[in-house]
């Protein structure tokens, strides 16, 4: 007698994190509320499209992450590109008035255009105008 053993699930994510958040979202064409909300309320007769874009986000994390990390290390922004948005994630304004580290995953770029090579090019073009001491991002993000 065969035994046939059925896959199962070990681990399902549904959370949307970051970095994950980042390029979906910027991507979705139409309101993803009213999307959600359709949703949750068994309405399944909603369309939501996505643009016919490529996102990249790339995170610049403290020294230490993603174990013990260091914050209140003084975060220097230059203009942001054009190509690209700043976000905020693990930051603060200090007594000082400074921005600071206040997390593992600091602060990080994304970038959208007609194409992944073009969208990674500019999230890494937007790191470029952050800085801090200890700072440290992965350099493969998009590459195959």
């Amino acid at each position: 007698m065969n035994i046939i053993r059925m896959p199962s699930v070990i681990e399902f994510n549904c959370r949307l994190g970051d970095p994950e958040a980042q390029v979906i979202l910027q991507l979705i064409a139409g309101n993803l509320f009213y999307a959600l909300w359709w949703a949750a309320h068994n309405l399944l007769n909603f369309n939501l499209g996505m643009y016919s874009s490529a996102a990249a986000f790339v995170f610049k994390v403290a020294k230490g992450y993603p174990g013990e990390y260091e914050r209140n290390k003084i975060i220097n922004l230059g203009n942001e590109p054009s190509s690209c948005d700043i976000v905020h994630a693990g930051t603060k304004i200090d007594e000082q008035g400074n921005l600071v580290t206040n997390g593992g995953r600091v602060i990080g770029a994304l970038g959208v255009s007609s194409n992944l090579s073009k969208a990674v090019k500019a999230a890494y073009q937007g790191l470029d105008v952050i800085s801090f001491e200890g700072e440290f991002y992965r350099q493969d993000i998009g590459k195959f």
